[in-house]
């Protein structure tokens, strides 16, 4: 039997000092991040990472806490907190040929 797919939202982004805000490209003006879908906490957190990469520049070698908060309906609420960076590949892996992976610091 397949588990049901697990929902997340981010509570904060930090790199270094800094507090990251990532806006929504929407119509309403809330800071909210948006949902992240994954089968844990740490995939989800990766996935926020990658954007976080894609659309700020300067954290490329940094290390980002990630605070995550579980939103699944009939779950506890939990919130997560993850240490992760990007580590640079020598050569392309993958099915689109990815030049880094996101892994825990």
């Amino acid at each position: 039997m397949e588990k049901s797919p697990r929902y997340f939202s981010v509570e904060s982004i930090k790199v270094g000092d800094k507090t990251i805000s990532l806006k929504r490209k929407v119509s309403r003006n809330d800071d909210c991040v948006g949902r992240y879908k994954g089968s844990s906490p740490m995939a989800a957190a990766k996935k926020v990472a990658s954007r976080v990469l894609r659309e700020t520049t300067g954290n490329a070698r940094k290390v980002m806490e990630i605070t995550i908060k579980e939103i699944t309906q009939g779950s506890k609420k939990k919130v997560y907190t993850y240490r992760l960076k990007k580590k640079v590949l020598k050569e392309p892996q993958g099915p689109f040929n990815s030049k880094y992976i996101i892994i825990s610091a």
